[in-house]
């Protein structure tokens, strides 16, 4: 069939191998990474991360449904909730991941059959141990106050022990890339201990989490030509690296990849398996998880954060809500044309969404965008979209902010679509005073005393689908009413101009709150 000429004119090159275009590795066999999610124990190791037994239950289920490969449950030597979870998870038939207990090896001086940690192991039933043991002799010395020589069998002991009890063992070589630095012989020999006891995986982890990515490839190189064994990688994120480390180590041969999801991990977290996944599959062109479940992954990321108490990342790449946003009106413009201009892989590949912002950087674009997401007919060409952009541009040099009012530029385009001006201040009545009244109104408290106040101010408005209390801002009056009563509420008169957006901080117009937090 004989392609348009029009669409050849129109098509971008292809600058990135990604979703919006075929991928090389699309060809023959593509490599499978295994995925290890620790989300339910390291990740709760994280400052201010906690899920009830019934959370991990939930959340182990949802990782399933993506198609995770091991789901870390907990350590079930260590606390009452990660024995009963596991005991729950008995019940719950898991569809695609094996569920992972992990433990240490085995005490200094105790033989693997009597050490407390590898009863409960194997009481909680899990068909995967992951073990952690010691590979820099520094911690051998001064952490487990023991001889590297009877490290060395703590590990082969343990993992010869729970090798016939168990569907797969994975050792973590803790403190791994730190180890190779300071004694590159005795970290390898760790390795090989572990290897020669029948672990099934040999994860390589970069516990403090400084290792960089050219020391990571380097030390891989030496460890793939001294150690037969299946590789993992657990990197954490202190040094800002753990999404990279764990790409290069893929790209080193490395065959599993630890991580959690949104990062939560200990001090700075760990890596962060919502970038991964998206990074094997569109730019690398590994299998993974299915690509269709992708989709999902902003859900799942949510999901984990409300779980955990946690406010999602705005600019989390992939899945938050910054991550395809547009405010410059030159990327607005050219995402128009061609949305790879300014965007690495297709939004919804991911299950996230594109944005157009409002604000003093923006241009007709934005304008025309943004008033067609809320239904309103405007053209690029008309002057009133010019017209609207001025305004904006001259209220943001006063102080106020469109950005998060969005109901003020919907009534303002929707002014000039049906040919009124932008000035005009719709009012009820003529008699009603052009400037709104904000009143302080006070339910009864414990006393049944009540308490009125009033005083002209600004109005703020906030977007229409938001709550208002998120993008109003509190007053110094406001504050000390508050102070007094715990009740207040506050509104404005009907007179009001809902065109003005709220004002920045820190500028000199005037603040209002209109609803305390925790007030009913």
């Amino acid at each position: 069939m004989r392609r348009s000429t029009s669409r050849l004119l129109h098509q971008a090159p292809r600058a990135r191998l990604d979703v919006f275009g075929p991928l090389p590795h699309d060809v023959g066999m593509r490599r499978a990474i295994k995925i290890y999610d620790t989300t339910l124990r390291d990740g709760t190791q994280g400052e201010g991360v906690s899920f009830s037994m019934e959370d991990k239950v939930r959340l182990a289920a949802r990782f399933d449904a993506i198609g995770i490969h091991y789901i870390e449950g907990g350590w079930p030597g260590s606390n009452p909730k990660d024995l009963r979870f596991f005991r729950r998870m008995h019940d719950v038939s898991l569809k695609h991941a094996k569920l992972c207990a992990f433990s240490m090896t085995r005490r200094a001086g105790v033989s693997a059959a009597g050490d407390a940690n590898m009863q409960a192991l194997i009481e909680a039933g899990a068909p995967v141990a992951t073990i952690v043991g010691k590979s820099w002799d520094f911690h051998v010395t001064h952490a487990l106050e023991t001889t590297l020589p009877e490290n060395l069998a703590m590990i082969g002991d343990t993992i010869a022990y729970l090798r016939p009890k168990m569907d797969e063992v994975m050792y973590d070589a803790e403190h791994f890339f730190d180890g190779f630095r300071a004694n590159r012989e005795y970290a390898l020999a760790t390795l090989k201990a572990a290897a020669g006891a029948g672990a099934h995986w040999v994860v390589l982890c970069d516990t403090n989490g400084g290792t960089l990515p050219h020391d990571l490839v380097a030390i891989l190189q030496v460890v793939k030509r001294e150690v037969p064994a299946r590789l993992g990688i657990h990197v954490h994120n202190d040094a800002e690296c753990a999404v990279a480390n764990s790409l290069a180590a893929v790209s080193e041969g490395v065959e599993q990849v630890q991580g959690t999801i949104n990062g939560f991990g200990e001090r700075c977290g760990n890596a962060n398996l919502v970038s991964i996944i998206p990074s094997l599959v569109l730019k690398m062109g590994v299998d993974c998880i299915p690509e269709a479940h992708l989709r999902e992954l902003r859900d799942v990321s949510r999901f984990v954060s409300e779980l955990a108490n946690r406010k999602p990342w705005t600019s989390q790449p992939y899945v938050g809500d910054s991550a395809f946003a547009h405010k410059g009106g030159m990327h607005v413009s050219a995402v128009l044309k061609h949305p790879e201009t300014y965007e690495h892989i297709d939004p919804q590949a991911v299950g996230n969404h594109r944005r157009v912002l409002v604000s003093e950087l923006s241009g007709k674009s934005n304008i025309v965008w943004k008033a067609r997401e809320y239904g309103i007919d405007l053209d690029q060409a008309t002057p009133d979209s010019r017209r609207i952009l001025d305004e904006l541009k001259s209220l943001e040099d006063q102080g106020f902010q469109f950005e998060g009012a969005e109901a003020s530029f919907s009534w303002s385009a929707r002014s000039a679509a049906t040919g009124r001006t932008s000035s005009s201040t719709p009012t009820a009545s003529s008699s009603r005073s052009s400037t709104p009244t904000l009143r302080w109104r006070r339910r009864p408290c414990a006393s049944g005393s009540r308490g009125s106040s009033s005083t002209p101010r600004r109005p703020a408005t906030a977007p229409s689908t938001r709550s208002t209390t998120r993008f109003a801002r509190r007053s110094r009056s406001s504050t000390q009413a508050s102070r007094r009563c715990s009740c207040w509420t506050t509104r404005f008169a009907s007179s009001m101009n809902p065109r003005v957006p709220a004002p920045r901080r820190g500028s000199s117009s005037p603040r209002v709150t209109v609803r305390r937090r925790g007030a009913p």
